[in-house]
């Protein structure tokens, strides 16, 4: 299926999202307390947060709401980053990560607690998630992951094979933990839903609305678009993987990483209560990492790491079939009715953080996969720092943006050894 909308590709969320709320460019010249660049889930929520608070804030959002990541991903919820808390508090300290760890977590919470509060319809489910493990070795490392997050008091449970087996709909997984708090939601009417709330505490958004330069304009800032001028006090550039040229130390900091996503065709009634009853999602630990759900109508869909190459035959072209009826068998061959790419920001350590390059210039950057739960936490974080509380509260490091170390060539080997291995069979 092809459906597009302007400024989104075509896609799953794109065909089916909630109407966003009218926008327009922006042109002329304002004054604003705050203005954030860019409209994901770290833009919205910083506007959202900041209205909330009485800030006069301005969205600018180059194309439109949840053009980037934010209109693309998986649409899950997690609760939790893929680095073991242990090793957050060993890469960025223990007063740092102690707090990095307590408000990540909760941050499943933030998103489903904002859907509430906001009533933003997203066909939101809260059915929690299992990752688990087919070979003993994955197994075994599943075990340490659940049993570490366990201890630190996360809401996790060991689930056998048996029983993973009636929770999933397939017979492989020898092993795997369940964890409550986690989701799935609409991701493109989930950010939609932020922007439309915001909008309704007061932020000023515009779309096609793409910011050129910014500049020192004494205390403060100064930004320009195509047809206009916007100075402010703070500016939050929340555009991650998804930055141009504006700032190309955000570009530098992070390895840029492609997913692949698929979903079928409605399943058929008799087959739906079959795989993944209920809403619960699914993450498998292996070489290649691959994720499972369904959404409101039936479909299943699956997302991986790589990218689909535009030509008559790429080694993702069959990776949906192999991989379904290797998991779930009973379902034979199901018709892919929705194919779309993205772009993951990777940092260094995998985890986010916050540059600071001058006094009232926030750039938030590097979810590395963890986008919904993490992005609407920053954004609400980053505003209660304007709003003024302290360092000591912001719970991600704030340092300067780390070039990452040969970024482009890291980025074509991990492609290239994706799509070899598919072509050998290796994580197909």
């Amino acid at each position: 299926m092809t459906t597009d909308e302007p400024g989104h590709p075509p896609s799953l969320w794109a065909a089916t999202a909630k109407p966003a709320s009218e926008t327009t460019r922006f042109e002329g010249s304002a004054k604003v307390d705050v203005a954030v660049i860019g409209a994901g889930y770290t833009g919205c929520s910083a506007a959202l947060h900041l209205a909330e608070g009485g800030v006069d804030v301005m969205l600018l959002e180059a194309l439109e709401i949840g053009s980037g990541a934010a209109g693309r991903n998986f649409g899950l919820v997690n609760p939790h980053f893929r680095t073991l808390p242990s090793e957050i508090n060993r890469l960025v300290g223990e007063e740092v990560g102690a707090r990095m760890n307590t408000v990540f977590s909760a941050g499943s919470d933030l998103v489903f607690d904002l859907i509430e509060r906001h009533e933003i319809t997203c066909d939101a489910i809260r059915a929690g998630t299992l990752q688990v493990g087919v070979s003993p070795r994955r197994v075994k490392m599943v075990r340490a992951f659940h049993e570490e997050h366990a201890a630190a008091g996360a809401p996790n449970e060991w689930v056998d094979a048996e029983r993973l087996a009636r929770m999933t709909g397939s017979p492989i997984f020898r092993g795997g933990y369940f964890d409550r708090r986690a989701g799935t939601i609409q991701p493109l009417s989930f950010a939609r839903g932020l922007a439309r709330a915001a909008k309704a505490c007061g932020a000023r958004i515009h779309t096609r609305s793409r910011v050129v330069s910014i500049k020192r304009q004494g205390t403060g800032w100064a930004l320009a678009t195509a047809r206009g001028a916007v100075s402010a006090d703070h500016i939050i550039v929340a555009t991650d993987a998804y930055s141009d040229d504006l700032m190309p130390a955000i570009q530098a900091a992070m390895v840029p990483m492609w997913t692949h996503v698929a979903a079928t065709a409605p399943l058929s009634p008799n087959l739906r209560n079959t795989v993944l009853p209920g809403g619960v999602s699914l993450s498998l630990q292996q070489l290649v990492p691959e994720h499972f759900r369904t959404d409101i109508d039936g479909r299943l869909l699956a997302v991986t790491l790589g990218h689909e190459i535009k030509a008559r035959w790429s080694p993702l072209s069959r990776w949906v079939p192999n991989r379904v009826r290797r998991t779930f068998p009973h379902l034979g061959e199901q018709t892919v009715e929705f194919r779309w790419d993205g772009v993951l920001g990777i940092s260094p350590d995998h985890l986010p953080s916050l540059h600071e390059p001058a006094p009232g210039l926030h750039v938030p950057l590097g979810y590395s996969g963890r986008g919904i739960s993490s992005a609407t936490t920053m954004g609400k974080y980053l505003a209660l720092r304007i709003l003024g509380a302290p360092d000591r509260e912001f719970p991600a490091p704030i340092r300067p943006a780390r070039p990452a170390r040969m970024r482009r060539l890291h980025a074509l080997y991990y492609e290239a050894a994706l799509q070899a291995g598919r072509l050998l069979g290796m994580v197909s």
